[in-house]
């Protein structure tokens, strides 16, 4: 949201979409945002994980490098998130 002008005005610029379209396409990638990180909390909190002899196991996610995304010109912000 605190980049959301600059974001626009690429779309505008690069993808063509009307400035309506695009403040509506930040908005709803915003959303996606909001609520999958939630989410994420919630599903990729560590776990504790019961062990055969009574010791500590967790269970714990970490993330594994860089990935990126590569989609037609006029792909939804929304999607890559």
């Amino acid at each position: 949201e605190a980049h959301c002008a600059p974001l626009c005005a690429l779309l505008v610029s690069e993808a063509g979409k009307t400035l309506p379209d695009a403040i509506a396409e930040v908005r709803e990638a915003v959303d996606f945002l909001r609520y999958y990180s939630l989410d994420a909390e919630r599903a990729l909190a560590p776990a504790l994980l019961a062990g055969p002899v009574g010791e500590r196991n967790e269970l714990a996610y970490r993330g594994r490098g860089v990935w990126a995304c590569i989609s037609p010109w006029n792909f939804p912000c929304a999607i890559f998130v």
